[in-house]
């Protein structure tokens, strides 16, 4: 056992930047997905987003996000094109926010104030 010198392995660069640039480019998708009125493909970017955040989602976010998804298929039932559209936008507008809440609980949101830093530049 002496002569097994175990050094843990360090890595070049931090996963938790790509992570945000991962984010980043499914949220530019998002707005112009948003903008064209693609349903289908919003609530594939959505999904891709909740997919990098769920793993450190609260138990009540995750609650949340399964009531959204649940509301998104009782839509499917609507008969008149235009009010089904108009309530699955609805609810991608929940789910946006839902996914922008979360996204900021875990500090890949909007700046982070850290009260130990100096404001000194």
């Amino acid at each position: 056992m002496d002569d097994f010198n175990y050094e843990p392995k360090k890595s070049h660069y931090d996963a938790g930047y790509i992570q945000v640039l991962r984010l980043q480019n499914c949220w530019n998708s998002c707005h112009r997905y948003f903008r064209k009125g693609n349903v289908i493909k919003l609530n594939s970017e959505l999904d891709l987003i909740w997919l990098e955040l769920e793993i450190d989602a609260s138990p009540i976010e995750e609650g949340e996000m399964e009531q959204i998804n649940d509301d998104l298929i009782s839509v499917e039932e609507e008969k008149d094109i235009r009010i089904k559209h108009k309530k699955q936008f609805r609810i991608m507008t929940k789910k946006w926010k839902l996914l922008k809440k979360v996204e900021n609980h875990q500090g890949m949101g909007k700046r982070y104030y850290d009260e130990t830093e100096d404001d000194l530049v």
